[in-house]
């Protein structure tokens, strides 16, 4: 029994040194963008870790629960399930505003600070 255990030890120990090889020689075979960062999802690879020209190269449009849309460049954001997530939207490098649009048929117009919203 504990040779089994044993025996089963080294087989995942040896699967998990082999996928970390792998893994090596695959990201220093790829280009930065082209990597696979274990526990790190492609939005938080781009919105952190990415240089600051892809950052600010993600444009969204955002719907409240009261029909509200903002549109402005991601800048962070929660990854849960729950109800309570949040998303933080920046202004363009050049200063372009925030959008928002009481609808989605009116015309947007910038949000100048929060008490705005």
């Amino acid at each position: 029994m504990i040779a089994l255990l044993v025996a089963a030890v080294a087989a995942y120990g040896l699967a998990a040194a082999a996928a970390l090889a792998t893994n090596a020689v695959k990201n220093r075979q790829s280009t930065e963008r082209e990597q696979v960062i274990p526990g790190v999802t492609v939005w938080q690879q781009m919105l952190r870790t990415g240089r600051p020209e892809e950052r600010n190269s993600v444009v969204l449009n955002v719907e409240l629960r009261d029909g509200r849309i903002l549109t402005g460049l991601a800048y962070s954001w929660t990854a849960h399930d729950e109800e309570n997530r949040e998303l933080a939207l920046q202004q363009t490098p050049a200063g372009g505003p925030i959008l928002m649009r009481a609808g989605i048929a009116d015309e947007p117009q910038p949000v100048m600070d929060s008490s705005s919203l």
